[in-house]
């Protein structure tokens, strides 16, 4: 007698109440010509039982294609392939024997979608478009919109499958391209949870501002073509005007204050609307720290005719961490409710405290006769920022230049104010006068 018996075997527990898997199952075994009797078909078993199962017993195989599509295949936790044929010739010899097995968890299953079964005389047992049945939705009472700033929230449901069914992807292109969100961000986990909790600039980094006003797509699943859902799209709206560039003028002068910090905004300020804060805050997240905050609300912006843009300057100027990297970021509300929580995205700012110019009166020689003019004083830089520019009784003079050190010479017998200054016109504030 001759036997051909295919098995696929479900090994299975359920993980909760609820969750169901989809999936396409098909079969197929080309004309059996050296098979004189067989039996052919699969089963699907779960806990030791069996879920499903399709066996056949014929003689003479012919060719035979089978393809079934399972909506509501419960959550297992593994599942066990296995495909298993033997065909005997009219005397009872067999002419091919195959067993091919595989066990495959659901975690492997979702990010996979396939999985696929050969056995002898080409029979071929396969699931394709393996994915689990769930739905997204934003919770917001906006929730087709989002503000700059604000924590998208999109929760994923039931929940209860491997975290791997809950894996978020975005679209900046109406659905074109998918990008896998990232599974880990700024020290945390965003992705394969069942809530996705994510600033846009968190997720589009730097360019986020290129998306305000157009939508942004979410949804669940795979590379490009496994969707699990529908897309949710997303409306990224500023919700406050729109910080454009900067213009920052550092220190002129060693411990001077910053000389000024314009901001340049995309529009006025409407009735209602207000800058809450804005301030310059260290770019580096270790080090943190907020500075030159503005001590009232903003309610209007100077329009900059030169530029075209609307401006705010800062006023309360003073001095930062040197050589540190510095964002400007800011808070809007609109009618007393925050709304709209905007950062930089320009290149940080880098302030940096001039080297300090220092020198001193090293040497100095009166005239060798009573009205004489040889005499000379000698000058030590120890710090500062060249060229340097020499002054005598206020007259800009050019010293002579000799091992490091400067000569004011042809001097007679006097008193003498000298001054230096360095490229920013700096002078050395602790000098003796």
């Amino acid at each position: 007698m001759k036997k051909l018996l295919i098995l696929l075997l479900f090994a299975y527990s359920f993980k909760g109440f609820g969750q169901t898997y989809f999936f396409y199952l098909s079969y197929s075994v080309p004309t059996q010509k050296y098979c004189w009797d067989g039996q052919y078909g699969w089963q699907i078993f779960g806990n030791g039982k069996v879920y499903k199962e399709q066996i056949k017993s014929k003689t003479h195989l012919v060719e035979y294609t089978e393809y079934d599509e399972y909506f509501s295949v419960p959550n297992f936790q593994n599942f066990g392939l296995t495909i298993k044929s033997t065909c005997l010739s009219k005397t009872g010899v067999s002419s091919c024997s195959g067993d091919q097995s595989k066990t495959i968890s659901a975690a492997t299953f979702i990010k996979n979608g396939t999985a696929t079964l050969f056995s002898c005389e080409d029979e071929r047992f396969a699931i394709d478009g393996f994915k689990p049945n769930v739905t997204i939705s934003n919770a917001s009472t906006t929730p087709s919109e989002l503000c700059a700033g604000e924590q998208l929230s999109l929760a994923a449901y039931p929940p209860g499958f491997p975290a791997e069914a809950y894996h978020w992807q975005y679209s900046l292109d109406n659905a074109v391209t998918w990008i896998d969100v990232p599974l880990n961000l700024n020290g945390k986990q965003v992705n394969e949870k069942e809530i996705l909790d994510i600033s846009m600039q968190e997720l589009i980094g730097a360019n986020h501002t290129d998306y305000i006003n157009k939508q942004v797509l979410f949804r669940l699943g795979y590379s490009q073509n496994r969707p699990f859902t529908d897309p949710l799209t997303i409306n990224y709206k500023p919700c406050a005007p729109v910080l454009e560039y900067f213009v920052y003028v550092g220190p002129k002068c060693y411990d001077d204050n910053i000389q000024s910090l314009d901001v340049y905004f995309d529009r006025q300020l409407r009735t209602g609307e207000q800058i809450q804060i804005i301030y310059a805050k260290n770019a580096n997240p270790a080090i943190g720290g907020i500075f030159l905050q503005n001590k009232v609300p903003i309610t209007k912006f100077v329009y900059d005719d030169k530029e075209q843009k609307f401006k705010y300057s800062f006023t309360e100027l003073g001095k930062l961490e040197n050589k540190n990297f510095f964002n400007i970021e800011y808070q809007a509300s609109e009618n007393g409710i925050p709304k709209g929580y905007l950062v930089s995205t320009q290149d940080p700012f880098q302030y940096v405290n001039p080297q300090k110019l220092s020198f001193t009166i090293s040497d100095q020689k009166d005239p060798t006769c009573v009205g004489g003019n040889d005499g000379f004083i000698e000058i030590t830089i120890t710090s500062g920022t060249p060229p340097f520019y020499f002054y005598k009784n206020e007259q800009k003079v050019t010293p002579e230049y000799s091992n490091g050190k400067y000569y004011i010479r042809n001097l007679n017998k006097n008193n003498y104010n000298i001054l230096v200054t360095d490229k920013s016109g700096c002078i050395d504030k602790d000098a003796n006068d």
